[in-house]
Formats: structure tokens, C-alpha cells, sequence
């Protein structure tokens, strides 16, 4: 086994725990929601849970969508989890509006209240016909 001296061993050590502390630190940033004060955070996937008026700038509930590789014959997919509620608006007001059971994504930004979804793109279902991006009904 081979041998070291006072000073490498001092070395190594150190070196050791400065690779630590940044891996733990780039672990501790992964999955994160940034947000407050106004910085963009974590872009999630929802689905709304009830109407979205055009322009709305109160949130609306959405539930989570969460990727799961097993979901689409394995080929993966987001999947609707019901019991992760989130709260999303057109706060840009790009114009989006949209019916109970559209998709979309969010932006996840905090506020006083919590956290809201800050839409970035709404999609309803083909059968809708009643919803989307632009003049609402």
C-alpha cells in the first residue's frame, strides 16, 4: 500500500472535500423552484382543472403533469396527477383562454400567496373547439 507524507495527505483531504461540497451543492440546485422577485423559476406541464377566461389575470386551478417513462407503451409521456393542485394565469396576457382539461405549461414563479404558473403554452383538447390563444368567446 503505498504511503504518504503529512502535507499529501493534507492535500488530498482537502481537494476530497471541496469536490464534495460541490457536487452537494450542484445536487442541491437540481429540482429547485427559483422565482422570487420576479426571476423566471421551474416550467411545469398542467392541465386545467376548471375554465380559463381570456386574459384572466386571477389564477385558475390546474393539476400537475408529471413525466412517467412507463406511460405511452414505454416510449414515456406526462401523465395527470389530480391531487397536485397548482394555481395558473395569463399573467403576459398573451391572450390565452381555455376550457377544463386543456394542457399546457407554466412558468412557476413565487409571489406573497405561494407559487402560481405563469402560462407559456395552452392547448385544448380537438373536440373542445372553444379554446386556445387569442379572441376569446
Amino acid at each position: 500500500m503505498a504511503q504518504f507524507d503529512d502535507q499529501s495527505i493534507k492535500r488530498i483531504s482537502r481537494t476530497v472535500r471541496g469536490w464534495e461540497r460541490r457536487q452537494k451543492g450542484r445536487q442541491s440546485q437540481r429540482g429547485r423552484w427559483q422565482g422570487s422577485g420576479g426571476k423566471g423559476g421551474r416550467t411545469v406541464a398542467f392541465e386545467l382543472a376548471e375554465d380559463l377566461a381570456d386574459d384572466a389575470t386571477t389564477p385558475v386551478q390546474a393539476y400537475r403533469r408529471n413525466w412517467s417513462p412507463s406511460a405511452n407503451s414505454g416510449w414515456g409521456g406526462y401523465v395527470t396527477d389530480e391531487a397536485d393542485i397548482i394555481y395558473v394565469f395569463d399573467f403576459r396576457q398573451v391572450g390565452y383562454w381555455g376550457c377544463e382539461g386543456a394542457y399546457g405549461a407554466a412558468e412557476m414563479i413565487g409571489c406573497d400567496n405561494g407559487m402560481v404558473g405563469i402560462i407559456v403554452d395552452l392547448e385544448c383538447p380537438p373536440e373542445s373547439g372553444s379554446c386556445g390563444s387569442g379572441s376569446g368567446s
